[in-house]
């Protein structure tokens, strides 16, 4: 089996990006998708977070723009290629990562995002755009892209598009589709929507599976840590947690959008010599994009809601808390992979209520169902602070936040 990029790529196309980034060996998800792209197959990637999957489609799809630039050489307003992403903080994150291997390569890329001060690409030579459906609709609807020499369209994070409910937006994308385009879907589990995907969006298509080992999983060097608690000891057993056990860099992860402002005021009063964020659906786009900047520069302690949960990669991590564990399987995975990337060793932990028994067995329930591999089990390994487990009471839950707000003008009709 290759096992560098020299069997895989031509890496000529790249100047000198392999050595200026100090890579030479490809990760398994790379291995196994980077050739059935290069034979230009159709391709559904399901692999772990932090496996590399953005570089399995950023270097076969460059190189195949670098190949076919004689016969369709960059044009304004007439993207060779889209990457389709959820959230603005992974189209920023796409757009420096693609910036990367771009300028060796010599093609140009545009960052499409929307919000009250989106900025026009209309006129603009691009071969590669990074966006979101919303705004990508609405420059097709307005005339500043045309797709007539679309050759790739890739969706990462596709399973988190369907259960944001984008299918209108990737259907209205679709139709403007000119000829045959390739098609690459990447995701780090497998919604009850995701086949909805490939049978509505993709009519026609037909897609290569490709799975790596540990799909649906924790990653094997992260160690978890379940504290149980009453509900209403969240706040001083969070005081407990930083002052005793966050050492480095990290993530707390709550449900909803005020008890994410809730948390980070409690955090920002109790420890003021530290470096506190806060990320959530509420704030603007330009707040969340400098807010995101700031802490992946200068790290300390970010309080989010799920909207940091999926794709988005900040080096040096070394913890992440569930103050509420999420509702949904699929999060508490993505959640618990912002640690452990790329080989790195981290640490989960839990806050446990009475009433998050069930919700716990429900999470390795539904993790087991879509896999065959052994998981790592949430089950308690170690009571970090002690404490019982009393039993909650009834308290009314409201929806999770995993989106900011949509401007008027991206509202279905």
């Amino acid at each position: 089996m290759a096992k560098e990029f020299v069997d895989i790529l031509d890496v000529e196309v790249f100047g000198d990006f392999f050595k200026e980034n100090s890579l030479k060996k490809p990760t398994d998800v790379q291995l196994k998708a980077i050739p059935e792209f290069v034979a230009q197959k159709n391709i559904s990637v399901l692999a772990k977070t932090g496996s590399g999957k953005t570089f399995s489609y950023l270097l076969p799809m460059i190189q195949g723009l670098k190949f076919s630039e004689s016969d369709k050489p960059t044009q304004k307003g007439k993207p060779r290629a889209i990457v389709l992403v959820p959230i603005k903080e992974l189209a920023t994150q796409v757009f420096s990562e693609s910036k990367k291997i771009t300028h060796h390569a010599k093609l140009r890329v545009r960052q499409a995002l929307g919000g009250d001060k989106a900025k026009s690409l209309k006129g603009e030579m691009v071969d590669l755009l990074i966006g979101g459906p919303g705004r990508i609709k609405s420059m097709l609807n307005k005339g500043e892209i045309s797709l007539e020499n679309l050759e790739y369209f890739i969706i990462d994070e596709a399973d988190q598009l369907m259960d944001m409910g984008f299918m209108t937006e990737l259907k209205a994308i679709r139709k403007h589709f000119k000829g045959p385009v390739q098609a690459c879907l990447f995701s780090a589990t497998m919604g009850p929507d995701f086949n909805n995907l490939k049978s509505e969006f993709f009519s026609g298509y037909d897609f290569t599976d490709v799975t790596v080992q540990g799909a649906h999983q924790l990653i094997s060097h992260i160690e978890t840590f379940n504290i149980p608690l009453h509900y209403t000891e969240k706040d001083k057993m969070l005081e407990l947690f930083i002052k005793q056990e966050a050492k480095g860099s990290g993530v707390v992860f709550v449900n909803q959008k005020g008890k994410a402002q809730e948390v980070f005021n409690l955090l920002s009063k109790t420890f003021s010599d530290k470096k506190i964020y806060v990320l959530h659906g509420d704030m603007s786009a330009a707040e969340r994009k400098t807010t995101f900047a700031e802490f992946r520069s200068t790290k300390g302690i970010l309080v989010s809601t799920d909207m940091a949960a999926r794709g988005i990669d900040i080096k040096g991590l070394s913890w992440v808390l569930n103050y509420d564990l999420p509702f949904e399987a699929v999060y508490y995975v993505h959640r618990s992979g912002r640690v452990g990337r790329n080989g790195s060793f981290g640490k989960v932990f839990n806050f446990v209520t009475g009433k998050d028994q069930s919700l716990i067995k429900r999470i390795n329930d539904a993790i087991r169902a879509q896999s065959s591999l052994k998981i790592d089990s949430i089950a308690l390994k170690k009571n970090a602070f002690g404490g019982g487990n009393q039993p909650a009471q009834k308290k009314k839950v409201a929806r999770r936040d995993t989106r900011p707000k949509r401007t008027p003008r991206y509202k279905k009709k």
